[in-house]
């Protein structure tokens, strides 16, 4: 299935938090996942 783009948050058990943008998210449901790091 293909999903639309959109945003992500990844919590590492650490407790770091990063905020992720999905792209290209209808290309064959095969997107680029664009991370950025947030304290």
């Amino acid at each position: 299935d293909d999903f639309p783009d959109g945003e992500c948050e990844i919590i590492l058990p650490n407790g770091d938090t990063y905020y992720g943008m999905v792209k290209n998210g209808m290309k064959n449901g095969k997107g680029t996942l664009h991370i950025r790091h947030s304290k």
